[in-house]
């Protein structure tokens, strides 16, 4: 359904229908859509898109209207003029709608702040705090560092975990108007707002019921989640998350209390990205890795600061000195997987180590944000279709610049990706030379090969295995391939991007020698028991498939069991329904799959016999897979 102004468009007629119409039939989709457990959001068309929405259906037909035309040509109209920044005396960033403006080539509400040299007067720490912070302290007051007059803390958790609520400080807090409340936009993940400063924040909060999750996993399973990420990565944001069931043992620690005391699910993060940091444990848990960001800025030379601030590299470089400020990590441990956990422990970092690595950096010595660019895949090419309810190849969770992740799904036991770094530049032009180093998985199960002397080019193979032990916590194991990317530029390692590929660790695979020994599957079990499968990436099975293999080494089929029946599939996804005298399909039917909704329970997939019929032709006695022909 498209709606154009007051009405919707038919694309069979050009006719424009009345905008009851069009609300009944948005109402319609709405109802379908929740009905299958698919979320609709609402997005902003501007002028910029007219060409592209003009170019395919529904719209293509109207394309050749004058008026159509008209409007499709003409320039755009100017983008109205920003509104004065707010001033910060007090350290109040108030924030209201008066204040906001749209940023169309970042699809963002966008505010700006002027924060007063009189910020000054107040501390950079916290009161009778203790070394290595005064220190800091005394770096600030000589001019050595920069201090956090300019940055912005982001509370976005309505006051539950709040970074110094009683102290008044240099850094600024954002506090959100009763219009700014009431859409919304204070709460959860920050999806709509860019400031103009550095800022850091928290939600200290977490989604309850059918499709629970921390914030940090309902951003990266939301759609477009990771784009808005981005955005804020380069816009000199960062944010702290619990992970808040979401990367806890299956045995508790002995001692644990309330919540710790659960039995969890292991790593439940479906990728690894620089975009914000994850801390381990529930509320107020983030309150440390907080205090970790706020030191490092302010312990930033103020040359470097603005720097940094100007070409947004402030996120990259918080993420680049936190995890070098881990114990135990510093410069020899860096390129290790301790360094790179999807969630961090709070109590681990050294903030006198951080305000050293801060405080040394230069200018001219900054590392560039690695940009990743996924060259090639295969592996998932060719595999069966409908083998558990899904369409084949369809494996991709997100492409940004910083982060790719990738959804096993499908069937083979490799998986081989070429990616390439080349797009990175250095901020001062210094030479680069890159580093992948695998920061989760069995090394075993996963070979990553430079492609080019510099490495700016690598193939990763991935193989199916079994969930991996973290390197910070073994005791919780992670079903995820993460390989970290680095550009060195010869005076200081960047932040780490990350290529991630998530299997499925709620799946009982089993892998048997193929012709020449290769493996290739022999059953797939949805369910395992005490397992967990996210519902908006592994929606529920009710069911086992067992491969069948013809002589040939080609996949005959499979048969598909329930606790009460079992019905056999041919190679290309069709429900058999006569089998000729060698016991090969004969004639089969074309199935869809859709949801059926649960009482507080994520979607079940189901399939649907649709009634299109198929007779199938072999070429010879010995060909056991054939070839369908639609009946008319």
């Amino acid at each position: 359904v498209s709606v154009i102004e007051a009405g919707r468009v038919d694309p069979r007629t050009d006719t424009i229908h009345p905008p009851e119409a069009a609300e009944s039939a948005l109402r319609m989709v709405r109802r379908r859509a929740e009905a299958r457990g698919i979320t609709l959001t609402n997005r902003l068309v501007d002028h910029a898109d007219a060409p592209r929405l003009l170019s395919g259906p529904p719209l293509m037909a109207l394309a050749a209207r004058p008026e159509i035309a008209a409007l499709r040509d003409a320039p755009p109209p100017p983008a109205p003029a920003p509104p004065p920044p707010v001033g910060v005396d007090a350290g109040v960033a108030a924030l209201s709608p008066s204040a906001l403006s749209w940023d169309r080539e970042r699809e963002s509400l966008v505010a700006r702040f002027n924060v007063l040299p009189a910020m000054r007067r107040f501390p950079a720490v916290e009161p009778n705090a203790e070394r290595p912070l005064t220190e800091l302290q005394a770096w600030v007051n000589r001019g050595r560092a920069a201090g956090n007059v300019g940055d912005l803390y982001d509370n976005r958790d309505r006051g539950h975990s709040v970074l110094s609520p009683r102290n008044q400080m240099q850094m600024s807090r954002v506090v959100y108007g009763p219009e700014m409340q009431a859409a919304g936009l204070d709460y959860g993940l920050n999806t709509a707002l860019l400031f103009d400063a550095p800022t850091i924040g928290n939600a200290s909060t977490a989604i309850q019921g059918p499709y629970w999750r921390s914030q940090a996993r309902l951003a990266l399973t939301s759609p477009g989640g990771a784009d808005r990420l981005w955005r804020l990565y380069q816009a000199n944001h960062l944010y702290v998350f619990p992970e808040h069931r979401d990367h806890d043992p299956a045995v508790p620690p002995e001692g644990a209390q309330g919540a710790d005391a659960r039995p969890g699910f292991g790593d439940l993060m479906p990728a690894n990205t620089p975009y914000f940091l994850v801390s381990q444990g529930s509320s107020r848990s983030d309150q440390p890795l907080l205090v970790a960001l706020r030191t490092i800025l302010a312990a930033l030379k103020p040359e470097t600061k603005a720097f940094l601030t100007e070409r947004g590299l402030i996120a990259p470089t918080l993420q680049q000195i936190f995890r070098r400020g881990q114990r135990g990590i510093g410069d020899a441990g860096y390129l290790t997987p301790a360094a790179h956990p999807a969630v961090f422990n709070a109590g681990a970092s050294d903030l006198g180590a951080m305000m050293g690595f801060a405080n040394a950096l230069a200018p001219g010595e900054v590392p560039p944000v690695v940009r990743l660019e996924l060259r090639s895949a295969s592996g998932a090419a060719g595999e069966a279709p409908g083998l558990g309810g899904a369409a084949p190849g369809e494996e991709t969770l997100f492409d940004t610049p910083a982060a790719i992740a990738r959804i096993w799904r499908g069937a083979g036991f490799e998986r081989r990706y070429i990616l390439s770094a080349a797009a990175t530049e250095d901020p001062n032009g210094r030479p680069l030379r890159f580093r992948w180093v695998l920061t989760q998985g069995r090394a075993e199960a996963v070979e990553i090969r430079p492609l080019n002397e510099a490495g700016s080019e690598a193939e990763i193979v991935v193989r199916w295995d079994a969930p991996a032990p973290t390197a910070r916590r073994p005791e919780i194991t992670s079903p995820r391939v993460d390989v970290a990317v680095f550009a060195d530029n010869g005076a200081q390692i960047s932040a780490p991007s990350f290529f991630s590929v998530l299997r499925a660790a709620h799946e009982e695979r089993v892998y048997e020698p193929g012709p020449g020994g290769a493996p290739r599957l022999a059953s797939i079990a949805y369910v395992k028991r005490g397992a967990y499968a996210d519902p908006l990436i592994w929606p529920a099975r009710g069911w086992t498939d067992e491969l069948v293999w013809a002589p040939s080494g080609r996949l005959e089929g499979w048969v598909r069991k329930r606790p009460r029946s079992e019905t056999r599939f041919t190679a290309h996804g069709l429900l058999v329904r006569e089998r000729d005298d060698q016991g090969r399909a004969a004639l089969a039917e074309a199935v869809s799959y859709g949801f059926q909704q649960q009482n507080n329970r994520p979607p079940l997939v189901t399939e649907t016999p649709t009634g299109r019929l198929f007779r199938y032709v072999y070429a010879g006695e010995t060909d056991r897979v054939g070839q369908p022909a639609p009946i008319d």
